[in-house]
């Protein structure tokens, strides 16, 4: 059904506009019901409308979640190859250490130290080469009492005769 006919003139009324068949009275009508029920309802469903630009925005959310956690997976494994190599470089130097401590060992015995005096010159001193000094305790060595006439002396007596009484 034509809505203008190709003979009308442009001065003239032409009523043919409202003519509407059922069927799109019928959408009109549903769509029309369905705008005031959004207005109506603000939480219902989204509209067919809207709803690409709420697909948008979930799959840009679950694409960033995604991407976080992802890189966080990437920095989780660098540090764990980074944790793993340094146990081996600390396990290397344990066994580098045990080796030379071992090493030490083998250089420092007895045997070893007086091969290396006698490679020097030094010859191994005898019983009769050793002279013993004998100190004379008998004597009593006197010593000054301090001079206690100002405040910190009298306070040092104090405390000198309380470590005294205590048994110190």
């Amino acid at each position: 059904m034509l809505r203008y006919q190709a003979t009308a003139k442009s001065n003239s009324l032409d009523l043919n506009i409202f003519d509407v068949d059922e069927t799109e009275r019928a959408g009109y009508v549903k769509k029309s019901h369905e705008r005031t029920e959004r207005l109506r309802n603000p939480n219902a469903a989204p509209s067919k409308r809207g709803s690409w630009f709420l697909l948008i925005v979930i799959a840009t959310c679950v694409l960033a979640a995604l991407v976080i956690y992802i890189s966080g997976q990437i920095q989780v494994v660098e540090v764990h190859a980074e944790t793993s190599a340094v146990a081996a470089r600390l396990d290397e130097s344990m066994r580098e250490n045990a080796r030379l401590q071992a090493k030490l060992e083998g250089m420092a015995t007895p045997a070893r130290v007086e091969e290396f005096a006698a490679e020097n010159g030094l010859v191994r001193g005898h019983v009769a080469q050793i002279t013993h000094i004998v100190v004379n305790v008998e004597s009593v060595i006197e010593v000054a009492e301090a001079d206690n006439s100002g405040f910190t002396g009298t306070i040092g007596s104090w405390f000198d005769s309380a470590l005294e009484f205590l048994g110190f």
